[in-house]
């Protein structure tokens, strides 16, 4: 039996090393060092891009809005972070393809109808790889709770969309929002790594960018670098408290500057601070499932049997859109 015993631990511990030496049998899955460093050369990759205003992606040649699934060198503010995403969870381009459809389609299915346009709404109802980090821990922060209630038939009416868009009617958005001068003086305390901020929008902001798609809370996208070593200060290991997050970088997609752009934290939130009430925090999660892809639901059936009596096609979704800037 003793022989037994230890025959079994030498073929169990034959499989653990062989799982490490043979491709295939080891874990795809990346450990969020490995991840982060996936980030890092996406970001690097995606520096160069033009960013305009329009929605530059649609569902493809022979669909309601038939510009490309994946960008071609431009991008929006939101698109930029969904090819960061796609560039750093993907390996190939039929996998950065699988993986942007992930994220801008409920369950992965791509059509206009199915899309995520209210990033409130991706957040709530399909919100992976993002994983909303809680900052209750931090007093000085002053977390507050914020409701709106979306409109997504402005939306459809402005763009003379003839059908309901999934989830139409999940439109109550309820948020921690953690103020600007939280956000610099406890994301200190964050875990090294990359996170993705949603600025929740003011009624300023509201007025200018708003009217075409009705009430927003989530708006735009920014990748917030947490780095051990901030302002020269300290070393690799050096505790979060000693830690100086004013000075982490930030980078997001700038209409007005037309490119991907790096500031400072501090520097960014007092820019915005009279467009921008506050942010929710997000970190990505390594070992995202982005493969998985739940059937369609009746609700998802409908929309699509729907589509496809549109009459016409949209060469631009936003073609007719009066051109504004956006910060």
């Amino acid at each position: 039996m003793v022989c037994r015993r230890e025959a079994a631990k030498r073929w169990i511990l034959g499989l653990a090393v062989a799982a490490l030496l043979i491709p295939g049998l080891a874990s795809a899955q990346p450990t969020a060092a490995g991840f982060t460093q996936r980030v890092r050369e996406a970001l690097e990759k995606t520096r160069n891009v033009s960013v305009v205003y329009q929605d530059v992606l649609g569902e493809g040649p022979g669909s309601w809005d038939p510009d490309p699934r994946y960008p071609e060198g431009k991008v929006n503010c939101l698109t930029w972070l969904h090819l960061l995403l796609a560039e750093a969870y993907g390996s190939n381009p039929e996998e950065k393809l699988a993986v942007m459809d992930r994220l801008r389609y409920f369950d992965g299915h791509p059509a206009f109808g199915l899309r995520k346009h209210f990033i409130d709404q991706w957040a709530a109802l399909d919100p992976l790889p993002l994983r909303r980090v809680d900052f209750s821990f931090c007093r000085s922060s002053a977390v507050q709770p914020f409701h709106l209630d979306l409109s997504p038939g402005t939306f459809t009416k402005s763009i003379s969309y003839g059908c309901p868009l999934y989830h139409q009617d999940k439109t109550a958005v309820d948020l921690e929002v953690i103020p600007p001068h939280g956000l610099v003086q406890c994301g200190g305390m964050l875990p090294e790594g990359y996170y993705v901020l949603f600025p929740v929008a003011t009624e300023r902001y509201l007025q200018k960018y708003g009217t075409f798609s009705g009430p927003m809370a989530q708006v735009h996208s920014v990748l917030l670098e947490v780095a051990a070593v901030s302002g020269g200060v300290g070393g690799v290991g050096v505790p979060p408290e000693s830690r100086d997050a004013a000075q982490y970088k930030v980078f997001h997609a700038s209409i007005s500057s037309g490119k991907v752009v790096e500031t400072e934290l501090a520097s960014y939130v007092l820019h915005m601070w009279n467009l921008y009430r506050g942010y929710v925090v997000y970190e990505l999660v390594p070992d995202w499932d982005w493969k998985s892809q739940p059937p369609l639901d009746e609700e998802a059936r409908a929309v699509l049997a729907c589509e496809k009596r549109l009459e016409g096609k949209v060469g631009k979704l936003f073609e007719n859109e009066v051109q504004t800037r956006q910060p």
